[in-house]
């Protein structure tokens, strides 16, 4: 058995349908504007994180270098091995090489929290009201175009 459609009514259909053009080329911009802000993020991003970890490099070279300092002066004058009895003097000195060892330690996280402070210190240092509040809205709006 053979359905018929009626033709008539999907042409009629078609016939009152109508594409707006002006609009799939406005949301066609904000698509590629949307696009070419995400690709800037990323590349933003990426330089950030290179920044990153060419500065934590150096600040752990620099501290390896006093830290591995102080440890052999510590196992130089036997510390590890130093009892009360020694003396005040050598026990304040290798009290001192321990201090020094302790404070000269790298961590990620620490050095992560003071870039990211100096960043934004040195983003908002001297700038007016209006430059801080034109930084939100564009951090606003790309926050809004990524998700």
């Amino acid at each position: 058995m053979k359905k018929n459609y009626n033709n008539n009514f999907y042409n009629q259909n078609y016939n009152n349908c109508y594409y707006d053009n002006n609009n799939n080329n406005n949301n066609l911009n904000l698509d590629i504007i949307s696009k070419i802000l995400f690709i800037l993020f990323c590349f933003f991003m990426v330089f950030l994180i290179y920044d990153f970890a060419i500065i934590y490099k150096n600040v752990k070279k620099d501290n390896n270098i006093e830290r591995n300092r102080c440890m052999e002066e510590y196992k130089a004058n036997k510390c590890d091995i130093m009892k009360v009895d020694d003396g005040p003097i050598v026990n304040e000195f290798c009290m001192e090489k321990l201090k020094c060892i302790s404070e000269h330690t790298v961590y990620f996280h620490i050095v992560l929290i003071k870039y990211i402070r100096s960043f934004f210190y040195n983003a908002f240092k001297g700038n007016s009201i209006i430059n801080v509040s034109l930084f939100s809205i564009v951090i606003i709006f790309i926050v809004k175009m990524l998700f």
